[in-house]
C-alpha cells in the first residue's frame, strides 16, 4: 500500500512518518462486536502511513499478553488502562446531578485522562484521534494539534430511536434522559474537533439539524475483499438479520423483526426462514424465536461468512 501522501500524514519529500495519538473506550481486540472491528482495521491502516500510539480502557479485560503482543506488531506503542466497573457505577449516580449523559459519565476515567495528558505532553503529535463520543471529553481541552472525533453514530438520534416506544425497563429510561441532554451536549463536543466523522448520513443530519455550522463527514464502513470473497453459489430461502444481541436497539431491531416483520413476510412467502444471528441474545429473545415458526437463533456466531453466503435476503 502506498502512502496517501495528499493526507497531510505522510510527507514523501521528507520520507517522514508523522505520529497520531488513537483512543478507544474498548481494548480493539480480539475482533468481536463492530466497535473493535472498526477501530482495529483504522489502527492497522494508519499505521501503514505513520507511527500510532494507542490509548484504550479495557472494559472486558481482553488485554492479555497475546492480545497486546498482536497490537505492537503494527502500534508504535499501546496503553491499557483498567476498567473499575464499580467506579463506573458511582459516576452514573453522580451524573444523575449534572447534565453529562448517563453514557458519558460511565466511561469516565481519570487514570485514562492521566495517560492522554502525558502522552501529548511526551511527544509532537500529527493528529489526535478519538474513537466514538465516548472519548471526546479525554480530547476537549486539548489544543495546537488537529483533532479528529470518529464518532461512528450519533448517539442522539440512536437514544431517540431507542425510545420511541415505551418500556419499563432501566434501560429505556437511562436512554431516554440522555437523549435529552444528547441535544446540547453532542454539538458542544463536536464543535471542540477539527472534523467529526459519521458513518451514514441520517446520524450526520441529525446533529446538523441542531447546528448546520458543524464540521463533518461521512467515513463509511467498508469490506475486507479478501476475507469475504464473492458468494455466487445456491442460496437458501431466508432472511438473515444479525448483531451484537446484547445490545438495546438491535435487541429491538430483532423483536420487531419477529413479532411484526416476519409474519408479514409469512403471509406473502410462507417457507421463507428467519435466521437471527448475533452475541448475547437474552432468555426473552431465545423464548421469542423459539415459539415463532420458521425462525430460529444463532447465538455466538464465530464466523458470519456462511449466513452471509447462505441467506436470499439481508436485513
Amino acid at each position: 500500500m502506498q502512502p496517501a501522501s495528499r493526507s497531510g500524514i505522510y510527507n514523501e519529500k521528507n520520507n517522514v512518518r508523522r505520529k497520531i495519538l488513537f483512543l478507544t473506550y474498548r481494548f480493539p481486540y480480539p475482533l468481536s462486536g463492530g466497535d473493535r472491528v472498526k477501530s482495529y482495521h483504522l489502527l492497522r491502516h494508519l499505521s501503514t502511513i505513520a507511527d500510532v500510539d494507542l490509548i484504550t480502557l479495557d472494559q472486558w479485560n481482553t488485554a492479555t499478553a497475546e492480545s497486546l503482543d498482536h497490537l505492537h506488531s503494527f502500534l508504535r506503542s499501546v496503553v491499557v488502562v483498567p476498567f473499575h466497573k464499580i467506579s463506573s457505577g458511582a459516576r452514573i449516580l453522580g451524573s444523575l446531578f449534572s447534565s453529562t449523559p448517563i453514557e458519558i459519565a460511565y466511561y469516565e476515567s481519570r487514570a485514562m485522562k492521566n495517560a492522554v495528558e502525558k502522552a501529548l505532553s511526551s511527544a509532537n503529535y500529527d493528529l489526535v484521534i478519538g474513537f466514538f463520543m465516548r472519548t471526546a471529553p479525554y480530547l476537549e481541552t486539548v489544543t495546537g494539534v488537529q483533532k479528529m472525533l470518529i464518532a461512528e453514530d450519533s448517539r442522539l438520534l440512536a437514544d431517540e430511536r431507542a425510545t420511541k416506544k415505551f418500556s419499563f425497563s432501566l434501560e429505556y429510561f437511562v436512554r431516554r434522559i440522555d437523549a435529552i441532554r444528547l441535544r446540547s451536549f453532542e454539538p458542544e463536543m463536536i464543535k471542540k474537533f477539527s472534523v467529526t466523522t459519521f458513518v451514514a448520513t441520517p446520524d450526520e443530519e441529525r446533529v446538523k439539524a441542531i447546528d448546520p455550522a458543524l464540521r463533518t463527514a461521512i467515513l463509511t464502513n467498508g469490506v475486507d475483499a479478501d476475507e469475504f470473497e464473492f458468494y455466487d453459489g445456491e442460496r437458501e430461502n431466508a432472511v438473515l438479520f444479525s448483531g451484537h444481541l446484547g445490545i438495546y436497539h438491535n435487541r429491538l431491531m430483532a423483536e420487531e423483526i419477529v413479532k411484526g416483520i416476519y409474519p408479514a413476510i409469512r403471509e406473502h412467502s410462507p417457507q421463507t426462514k428467519l435466521w437471527i444471528a448475533g452475541k448475547d441474545p437474552n432468555s426473552e429473545l431465545r423464548r421469542l424465536v423459539a415459539s415463532t415458526e420458521g425462525a430460529e437463533l444463532f447465538a455466538d456466531v464465530r464466523d458470519m461468512r456462511p449466513f452471509y453466503q447462505k441467506a436470499r435476503v439481508f436485513l
